[in-house]
């Protein structure tokens, strides 16, 4: 369920659904993230083992995952390709790479609003350099002028290089969060337990 309750009626996103519509939705939202990893899966064929791998789950938020499930919001995946149909297949990629690079396997030191924003740019800016179209969305290349501005101090658009060039500017937790949000696609919530 797209929220989790045991009665006939709930409360999500401050719509009422029915027990039913919300079954409905979550089958929806299956079906949208089948057809995602569909998309990569012709496109990017070497990274099948890696698109696979999931076990897919209700979640309360956009998308999480820990390497091995991947948490998902029925609500948030139905209004992200509503809005952009090209958004679920560029997020789904987005969490995969994650993976691909190891993102989740991090000191419990590291400060997580920098390593958060540093591995969301890292792999927004691998999506880019890939041109595929069918993860273009209209933040890319709001994104693009962020990335190349780093890239010309850092050299290199790694999640390593991104994180030390963010400590060293000792931005504050929000100035942190604005720019995430251009590149925001899922929560690490995970990767920190």
């Amino acid at each position: 369920d797209v929220c989790s309750s045991d009665l006939s009626q709930e409360d999500c996103g401050g719509l009422t659904m029915s027990r039913t519509q919300l079954e409905k939705a979550d089958k929806l939202a299956r079906e949208i993230m089948t057809l995602a990893r569909s998309t990569l899966l012709v496109n990017l064929r070497f990274l099948d083992a890696a698109l696979s791998q999931f076990k897919s789950e209700p979640y309360d938020g956009t998308y999480a995952t820990d390497g091995r499930r991947l948490l998902y919001s029925a609500e948030h995946v139905l209004y992200s390709y509503r809005d952009e149909q090209q958004a679920p297949v560029r997020d789904y990629l987005h969490i995969v790479l994650h993976c691909v690079f190891r993102h989740m396997y991090v000191h419990n030191e590291v400060n997580r609003d920098c390593w958060d924003l540093a591995c969301d740019m890292a792999v927004e800016n691998t999506i880019n350099d890939l041109g595929l179209a069918g993860t273009d969305v209209r933040k890319t290349a709001r994104q693009q002028l962020i990335l190349d501005g780093i890239r010309a101090q850092t050299g290199s658009l790694t999640a390593e290089h991104i994180y030390r060039y963010y400590m060293s500017k000792e931005l504050p937790p929000h100035a942190l969060q604005e720019i995430r949000d251009i590149f925001f696609a899922d929560d690490h919530f995970l990767w920190y337990y």
